[in-house]
């Protein structure tokens, strides 16, 4: 029986069980469902190449993009939260914020395509302008809230139609 089995490197995937396979010897990309992986070998254009493991760096990265994205939804929660009066409104704000978070996940499955590997650059742009956005909008609630607290503790500002309410900066 003749082998079949040809030297290739994953790119991607498809499915669970369907990878996107690049062949350098003929320099063409391939779906396949029947592979094995060495996970301890990476690719390198000459054999005498010393390997260059940057995967330790590539993951202290990630984990530092992941914080700074995730750190926004339970800000906005607890912001959301402790300047929302009374539980009927805040039984309307809580899910409503909770589903524009919704959308947003699927914005970034839309914007992070395959074609970008390895930099996905668009999508990288687009969700630091979604953190820029979040930040701009969070200060300019926090001036205003600001101003209001300010004109309640000189003037006598009354706040939600509470006496003696602030609002939480």
């Amino acid at each position: 029986m003749h082998c079949r089995a040809e030297i290739g490197y994953l790119v991607g995937y498809r499915a669970s069980n369907i990878w996107k396979v690049w062949f350098p010897r003929t320099n063409s990309y391939k779906y396949v469902r029947d592979a094995t992986f060495n996970k301890s070998l990476n690719y390198r254009k000459h054999p005498s190449e010393p390997l260059k493991i940057r995967t330790a760096y590539n993951m202290v990265g990630i984990y530092f993009a992941v914080i700074g994205n995730n750190c926004a939804i339970p800000t906005v929660l607890a912001f959301l939260s402790n300047n929302v009066v009374g539980s009927s409104k805040r039984q309307i704000a809580v899910p409503l914020q909770t589903s524009l978070a919704a959308i947003g996940g699927i914005f970034g499955s839309l914007v992070f395509w395959e074609q970008d590997y390895p930099g996905y650059r668009p999508g990288l742009y687009a969700s630091i302008a979604c953190l820029v956005v979040c930040i701009l909008i969070t200060l300019f609630i926090t001036a205003f809230f600001r101003r209001e607290n300010q004109a309640a503790d000189k003037k006598g500002k009354i706040l939600e139609g509470l006496e003696g309410y602030r609002y939480t900066l």
